[in-house]
């Protein structure tokens, strides 16, 4: 069940308190933060209590604000210790060497059973600690701040650490969740524009399969929001944000160690996308490779008739607004072939693909026939 969540400082919160709990025991608390750095500071000390804990970061966020944070906590009285992870080409460092490193780093500044982990920034370095904080003494606490759009309105609000293994993404992995996810929009304003833009896919995949407000909301405002590193206009990108986060909960929550049912919504954009993140030696943004395979799922849905032309057009509108790629020449008939064969093996024996019907409405195709000549009917529907 969504339920309150714990209250912080009032001078952190901008309104969003959300907490998840399920069947397992798990319960983690989102909040959205405000307060710049002190806000966020104030949080943490909030979470941390008096238990030891280890920062994992990268380079740049180390530099923008990794070592700005620990100024800041230490002026609170806290000294944090910090590893900086090398992930400047990220998907490419989620590696079990990356974890195992991170594990090292935790033995050698004393965490305990008591003591927490915490991941600041892009869905990478999640990832990472996540796997890193289900090993240490057979599972410790984290905490997420992330950084990143992706990160801020998908990888962060889930329970899941992955990395990758014999060329396919994500292929170990685990479910550990969260103490807290704390989100602070205002890190978004240092991204590059390539980084908000796929963002911007993975809120439109919320908007297309549950809140087609979100869609409105995008097709009104998310140029703007994406010129301005979600800074103007504010209140449209507190609410888009906010709307993602809420509506990724409410799916993840009722299903979220996956193991009630194999047909998730959620799973919009992440049929095909894996086989082409990996084809292309993981050089191709999550957020891009998410809206290749919905531009495909959609043209796949409007060319069999279970989507009106006026629908596709809207998301191809969008997505071509919002500066998303609709394809790659990495796709080839044996790629999508074998993606849906991937799906089929993920997915309890179906590919379990989800099409849109409208904004807001969607189908699951459990039937691997139905894709059998999709190839071509997507390319000449996109083409088109």
């Amino acid at each position: 069940m969504i339920l309150p969540a714990r209250k912080l400082h009032a001078d952190t919160d901008l309104g969003f308190l959300r907490s998840v709990q399920a069947d397992r025991g798990a319960r983690y608390d989102v909040h959205m933060v405000g307060g710049g750095l002190g806000g966020l500071a104030v949080a943490l000390l909030d979470a941390l209590k008096h238990k030891d804990a280890l920062l994992v970061t990268t380079p740049t966020v180390a530099e923008l604000y990794g070592q700005q944070l620990r100024a800041v906590l230490q002026g609170m009285g806290r000294d944090l210790p910090m590893l900086v992870l090398p992930c400047r080409e990220a998907q490419q460092q989620k590696s079990l060497e990356k974890v195992e490193d991170i594990c090292r780093t935790a033995y050698q500044n004393g965490i305990t059973r008591r003591g927490v982990l915490i991941s600041f920034g892009g869905g990478t370095v999640m990832d990472l600690v996540t796997f890193a904080a289900s090993w240490i003494r057979r599972g410790i606490k984290h905490i997420r701040l992330p950084t990143t759009l992706v990160g801020q309105v998908d990888a962060a609000v889930g329970v899941k650490g992955a990395v990758n293994f014999a060329g396919k993404k994500s292929a170990l992995g685990c479910y550990h969740a969260p103490d807290q996810v704390f989100v602070l929009p205002l890190l978004l304003r240092t991204l590059q524009r390539g980084r908000i833009s796929e963002g911007l896919s993975e809120i439109i995949k919320m908007a297309v399969i549950r809140d087609p407000r979100l869609f409105r909301l995008l097709e009104a405002d998310g140029r703007a929001l994406l010129d301005s590193g979600f800074e103007t206009p504010a209140d449209s990108g507190v609410e888009v944000i906010r709307r993602a986060i809420l509506g990724m909960l409410e799916e993840l929550e009722p299903n979220l160690y996956e193991d009630r049912t194999w047909e998730r919504p959620v799973d919009f954009g992440h049929s095909i996308s894996p086989a082409l993140e990996a084809r292309v030696g993981f050089g191709l943004h999550h957020g891009h490779a998410v809206a290749i395979d919905m531009a495909m799922c959609s043209a796949l849905s409007a060319a069999r008739g279970l989507m009106p032309t006026t629908e596709l057009d809207r998301m191809l509108k969008l997505l071509h607004d919002l500066e998303l790629p609709t394809w790659h020449e990495a796709l080839t008939p044996e790629l999508f072939d074998a993606a849906i064969r991937d799906c089929t093996e993920h997915r309890g024996g179906q590919p379990n693909v989800v099409l849109p019907l409208a904004m807001g409405r969607i189908t699951i195709i459990g039937d691997a026939a139905f894709f059998d000549g999709a190839y071509e009917v997507m390319r000449r529907r996109l083409a088109a």
